[in-house]
């Protein structure tokens, strides 16, 4: 089963993508998979992200066994006196 959320011209919704059509969906999917009975085409539609407003947050380097494993350089600390 795939699952989108995409903008039809009546708003934001989720729907189940079946074929080239997606079934919609009453609310959020994070709840229920209840169908709302409505089906839009793919093709008159705009998918967006699965979430709205991602937030992603990565730090790269942040510990030595992974320093070690890239191969890379430990970074320097400067003091701030």
């Amino acid at each position: 089963m795939k699952i989108a959320r995409y903008q039809h011209h009546d708003g934001i919704h989720y729907g189940v993508l079946e074929g080239d059509c997606l079934k919609r969906l009453v609310g959020s999917p994070f709840n229920a998979l209840q169908r709302a009975g409505t089906t839009d085409q793919l093709d008159e539609v705009r998918l967006l992200s699965p979430l709205p407003a991602p937030r992603l947050f990565a730090v790269g380097m942040n510990y030595v066994g992974h320093i070690a494993e890239a191969g890379a350089r430990r970074p320097r600390f400067r003091s701030s006196s």
